[in-house]
């Protein structure tokens, strides 16, 4: 019964990271559950946003994030500061982070932009 609680109880944690962040979960596709359970199995659950930042930032440092959950990271951080400790909170000042097809620019009260490679082109992100 133990065993059975412990892996639903995991398995609603990756569901509800996967509905938080779905750029991470689809573009990680059938590896996703397994990679998630695997890293939080040691972590206690911290809410799905931070659980699936904590998690996206760990695979970015090994070099694994796919360039669709990579974007969805730098979103999440031009909007938000995030230091893995305390709750997201908006940011007050501007924030950019580099993608692959140029920068991810936060603006408070404006939403995100991408400011491509090669034109320049200014557009807003909703990832």
């Amino acid at each position: 019964r133990f065993a059975a609680t412990e892996r639903a109880l995991r398995d609603k944690r990756a569901g509800e990271v996967a509905r938080a962040w779905p750029l991470l979960a689809a573009s990680l596709g059938e590896t996703f559950r397994t990679l998630f359970t695997a890293w939080a199995t040691a972590r206690p659950p911290r809410g799905a946003l931070c659980d699936g930042w904590d998690f996206a930032r760990g695979l970015a440092a090994e070099g694994r994030l796919p360039e669709a959950a990579e974007r969805e990271l730098a979103a999440r951080d031009v909007r938000s500061r995030y230091d893995g400790h305390r709750e997201p909170a908006p940011r007050r000042l501007p924030a950019m982070r580099r993608v692959a097809d140029g920068w991810l620019v936060g603006l408070p009260g404006f939403g995100v932009c991408l400011v491509g490679r090669p034109s320049g082109v200014l557009r807003r992100h909703t990832g």
